[in-house]
């Protein structure tokens, strides 16, 4: 019989140690997290043993009728893990890039010291310093318009930028000359410093790519449970984002979809992908103090806990400083998060799962466990809607919030999320 490998926590007299529970594909034993191969949940039902793709499947509701999410773990040493580290990195220095870390010009005139910039008590990260703009009016799946597509200071807690998966060029890309000296801050001897760094790859087709990487992840979910034909819409599959094929002879070789200057629209996908930095700086606190923001006890809350509308939603990468927390359905058996001793975010005791941050029991028992990254996908409100109308399925759509540190921090938050939205799955319930 054949079998796979989940997560488990085991506990001794003292300690709380990890292990690896052999879970039978029919066995009903509960693994203590959810967890499912990337590559699997990618390539199953193209494999010849039909047995992979029901096991998959089956793994697949159980998580999500259980737990309420999945967690799907990938080698960085991978096709996806590297279009993963790439979008991180082009996150960082060409949407949102480190304010310490500067263009050189004319006008530039700030002091990049980190240690001045922590301690000044009443410090302000400065925003968009990737200079981005804003692009057309965002029409959701009730056709009603939202918000501006590209760059939107939302407040003092966060900006973000805003990609139509369905329209893909209905905003500004940053721009791809990004061929400029920086200022870039030494630590260790506490100066600033001018250092040349070149990002070779264009922002545009770095976060095509990826968003067809996140589709792609997607769909295959949306086709496992619910039959979703992804050959309807152009840009599906794996072809939107793997290398091409060098065996193709040259008269015969298309750009890769990702480089290609015109992406014809997508009929009926409302999907978007969102980069989000969260300041973390003294301003996001006067926000919170004044109101806009809400927390109870030790718990700093940048956005409170809700559902989404969406079918499924991916976080294709844990973000280093802690923000994204879900809350399962059933109650699991680990810690909120890893306690630190300078942690600036305390267990409430209420069941969060801390997906983000360095101290993540999700980053700790992936990578320490096997070695591999991981990505959150979880469900909405039209999913559990239409699981219940044609699979019978009772799914609870995945209560999340974003948390924040209690003071400022040095760090800033950067993350990716991409919320999966196919008009035909739409009803006017899933919608409210």
């Amino acid at each position: 019989m054949k079998t796979m490998s989940s997560l488990r926590l085991f506990k001794t007299e003292r300690f709380t140690v990890l292990g690896i529970h052999i879970e039978r594909y029919d066995d009903s034993s509960k693994s203590q997290l959810p967890v499912i191969s990337l590559a699997d949940l990618l390539t199953c039902r193209y494999n010849s043993d039909s047995m992979k793709e029901f096991a998959i499947r089956q793994k697949l509701w159980y998580a999500l009728e259980t737990y309420g999410f999945l967690i799907l773990s990938y080698s960085q040493y991978s096709e996806p893990g590297k279009i993963i580290h790439d979008l991180k990195t082009c996150i960082h220095t060409d949407f949102f890039p480190d304010p310490h870390l500067q263009p050189i010009n004319e006008s530039t005139s700030i002091n990049l010291n980190p240690h001045t910039f922590q301690n000044t008590p009443s410090y302000k990260r400065p925003r968009n310093v990737g200079q981005l703009q804003s692009g057309l009016v965002y029409l959701n799946e009730r056709n009603i318009p939202m918000y501006k597509l590209g760059y939107e200071l939302c407040d003092d807690i966060r900006e973000v930028y805003r990609v139509h998966a369905g329209s893909p060029d209905s905003q500004p890309w940053p721009s791809s000359d990004n061929n400029l000296s920086h200022y870039l801050v030494d630590d260790e001897e506490k100066t600033s410093i001018t250092y040349d760094y070149t990002y070779t790859d264009h922002p545009r087709s770095t976060w095509l790519r990826a968003m067809a990487l996140c589709r792609h992840i997607c769909d295959e979910a949306l086709h496992l449970c619910l039959g979703y034909d992804m050959t309807i819409r152009p840009g599906s599959g794996a072809h939107s984002w793997k290398t091409p094929s060098l065996n193709v002879p040259k008269t015969s070789r298309r750009r890769p979809y990702y480089e290609r200057e015109y992406l014809e629209d997508r009929s009926g996908d409302k999907s978007v992908m969102y980069a989000m930095h969260y300041f973390n700086d003294n301003e996001s606190i006067l926000a919170r103090t004044s109101g806009q923001v809400t927390g109870t006890n030790d718990i700093t809350i940048n956005v409170k806990e809700h559902t989404d509308p969406s079918l499924f939603v991916l976080e294709p990468f844990l973000a280093d400083v802690e923000g994204l927390q879900v809350y399962p359905r059933s109650s699991l058996n680990i810690p909120c998060r890893a306690q630190t001793k300078d942690s600036a975010v305390k267990d409430d005791n209420h069941g969060w799962i801390a997906c983000d941050g360095l101290s993540s029991p999700i980053r700790c028992l992936i990578q320490e466990a096997i070695g591999e990254q991981a990505m959150i996908l979880f469900v909405g409100r039209a999913f559990a809607e239409k699981a219940l109308e044609v699979q019978r399925r009772t799914v609870i759509p995945t209560l999340h919030r974003v948390v924040g540190p209690s003071m400022p921090c040095r760090e800033s938050r950067r993350t990716v999320i991409f919320e999966q939205k196919y008009e035909e799955y739409f009803s006017s319930d899933a919608m409210d």
